[in-house]
């Protein structure tokens, strides 16, 4: 066990000192008497003073050689030593892309990222320092080397979702470049790894991947197109919807042109594939188009997937897209 003041332990000397006290008693001088019969009670009392003698159970002892031992350990302030979970300094980068925004995970995936960043984070070394980096389809570092945690947390609490794909490549090689700057730095990555692009980039800093996002369950509005049709009167639109589950899904796809529900579509999608519609006969005296993919049943008003934010597409001014 290692202590801070090592030296504090030169204090265990002194229980040497104290078995010498008890083994050292006082001597008494030598005097010649007529007769020893009236000093024979005396004579318990003269051995117990007889110097280097054996030593005899004392609980006084005991307690002043445990004193002794109590304050040298305490002088010399132990403490246990263990590796630290993290390098002294950290780099996290937050995915902030659109699935980030599933509710799989209790409140979204983006604030289960935040708890556990902020509980690896309990792993810090004294005096270590965190950079914060976001990354959705651009990277932006949010805080740079502090080791304030609550400006950390505060900086945390103030990320929130972004609407673009996902993309780490980026974010990473940002924080590669934080990373460099210290000599003992590691990068945390908080993402459910639903990445429009896989990151190609080369970092030198150790990674550790913080995973959040249990499920797949999910479809969305990948595409949208409009065209103007020969006659000139009437427009045709283009959507593909993608199923990101391993399971068949069945939605309801609905056109609405300016605030008013114009077609609906019932869709059966298969597991892991797209599925292209085609809505023609759509008037060009239409300012704002709106998709909306909804559940199969009108009557069930809870989400049809994780994913709100991919269930709505827009198109304004229609020739414009």
């Amino acid at each position: 066990m290692p202590f801070t003041t090592p030296l504090a332990l030169l204090g265990l000397l002194f229980i040497p000192a104290v078995i010498a006290m008890y083994l050292l008693k006082l001597r008494r001088d030598e005097r010649v008497v007529p007769s020893t019969l009236l000093w024979t009670a005396l004579t318990s009392d003269v051995e117990a003073n007889a110097p280097w003698q054996k030593l005899r159970r004392s609980l006084l002892l005991l307690l002043q050689l445990l004193l002794v031992a109590v304050l040298a350990l305490l002088a010399a302030r132990p403490f246990l030593e263990r590796p630290a979970g993290l390098a002294r300094d950290i780099v996290l980068v937050l995915d902030t892309s659109a699935s980030m925004a599933a509710t799989d995970v209790s409140p979204n995936r983006l604030e289960a990222a935040k708890d556990a960043a902020l509980d690896a984070l309990r792993d810090l070394p004294a005096g270590g320092k965190v950079s914060i980096v976001t990354a959705d389809r651009t990277a932006r570092i949010v805080v740079n080397e502090t080791a304030d945690m609550g400006r950390v947390r505060q900086a945390l609490d103030g990320i929130e979702p972004t609407s673009a794909s996902g993309d780490l490549g980026d974010a990473l090689e940002l924080a590669g470049k934080l990373a460099a700057r210290s000599g003992d730095a590691q990068i945390l990555v908080a993402t459910d790894g639903a990445l429009a692009t896989s990151p190609t980039a080369s970092v030198d800093a150790p990674i550790r991947v913080l995973s959040v996002g249990r499920s797949r369950k999910n479809q969305a509005i990948v595409a949208l197109a409009v065209r103007t049709a020969p006659s000139a009167v009437t427009r045709s639109v283009f959507v593909s919807i993608a199923n990101l589950d391993l399971e068949a899904a069945q939605r309801r796809l609905e056109l609405w042109g300016d605030g008013s529900l114009r077609e609906v579509r019932d869709i059966f999608l298969d597991p892991q594939a797209r599925s292209d519609v085609v809505i023609d006969d759509v008037p060009s005296g239409i300012e704002t188009l709106e998709l909306r993919l909804v559940g199969s049943d009108p009557a069930v008003t809870s989400a049809p997937d994780d994913l709100a934010t991919d269930d709505r597409a827009w198109c304004h001014r229609m020739g414009r897209g």
